[in-house]
């Protein structure tokens, strides 16, 4: 999470994490097992944070304002939203 919202992150700011099985916001034809994390933001706004329970790889971040980015990793290994 420190690789996707940098200096804004500290692990006070998690609010909750919980699990869904069979996700099917991920995919529609292969839902998968996830994790997500609430993350107190700015203003006291929620973000969340969903990963694969699988590979523990995060899958997509959306923000209060309900805008859903796809994370991806670069060749550095770095998580960066697109």
């Amino acid at each position: 999470m420190a690789d996707i919202l940098g200096k804004y992150y500290s692990e006070e700011k998690i609010e909750n994490a919980f699990f869904t099985s069979n996700d099917q916001s991920v995919s529609l034809e292969n839902p998968m097992d996830t994790w997500t994390v609430a993350i107190r933001s700015v203003f006291n706004n929620t973000d969340f944070l969903v990963f694969a329970d699988e590979t523990a790889e995060p899958i997509f971040y959306q923000n209060f304002n309900t805008i859903v980015s796809a994370v991806k990793k670069n060749a550095k290994g770095k998580y960066h939203i697109n």
